[in-house]
């Protein structure tokens, strides 16, 4: 390649970082295009500090911007821009995430107080930094306030997953003052996080159940008050759990 291949990105999180580390390689020019005034996507508001400090997530566009990559951050593409980048570059790539959540498919899934990891993430990470509003925002989830507390315990959330996402929501909800449980439908012998990750979030005193799924979810006056869970069992790693 003689370098003359001119390519867009837009995004700037994991996939658009390895796109423009393989293109940079074999000599393209490329530009990426991030709405946010700092790159990273994912890595940058949806990962808490504790996991991928900001200095780590932000090494890998520092390397880039010294390669050669065009940066442009407080840049957002809307789907009427991108005959205008098509024609200004010879390929674009999206690389803008999922950021459509998945749904649960539970009864009372539309109550309020349900939400899910990546919002609750990054508004948690601004809540935490300095010269934010931990408690604005715990009240934003209804999870403050006098009605919120039960003999003198803290609020607690139901963290559905005992993945490496679900860790960082629930050492995140600890950080907040609140109490957290995680339920997950496989056995633990099979669970998806880290060994260690699962020893450090025990140790914060976040409290984790293994073979249970949620079946359902109840409320009152329109916002979840408890949740409903069946146990499961699995006889091996590769058996769906039933």
């Amino acid at each position: 390649m003689t370098g003359e291949l001119s390519v867009g990105i837009i995004g700037s999180g994991p996939a658009a970082a390895g796109a423009a580390w393989e293109l940079i390689e074999a000599g393209a020019s490329v530009t990426v295009y991030e709405k946010d005034t700092t790159p990273g996507g994912l890595c940058n508001w949806g990962i808490p500090d504790f996991t991928l400090p900001e200095a780590v997530a932000a090494r890998p566009w520092q390397q880039l911007t010294a390669a050669g990559v065009d940066l442009r951050c407080g840049t957002e593409i809307h789907p009427e821009d991108l005959d205008r980048l098509l024609g200004a570059h010879d390929a674009v790539i999206m690389a803008h995430g999922a950021s459509v959540p998945l749904r649960l498919s539970v009864p009372g899934a539309d109550l309020g107080g349900v939400t899910d990891a990546t919002t609750f993430l990054q508004g948690a990470k601004a809540a935490l930094a300095v010269g934010g509003d931990p408690d604005g925002f715990c009240a934003t989830l209804g999870l403050a306030g006098e009605d919120t507390e039960l003999a003198g315990r803290p609020p607690r959330v139901l963290v559905l997953g005992a993945g490496n996402t679900a860790m960082d929501v629930a050492r995140t909800a600890r950080r907040l003052g609140l109490a957290a449980t995680c339920v997950d439908w496989l056995d633990e012998r099979f669970a998806l996080t880290r060994p260690d990750e699962l020893e450090e979030a025990r140790g914060e005193g976040v409290e984790v159940r293994f073979s249970r799924t949620l079946t359902a979810l109840r409320g009152e006056a329109g916002r979840v008050t408890r949740a409903e869970l069946a146990r499961t069992t699995q006889a091996r790693a590769g058996r769906r759990p039933t």
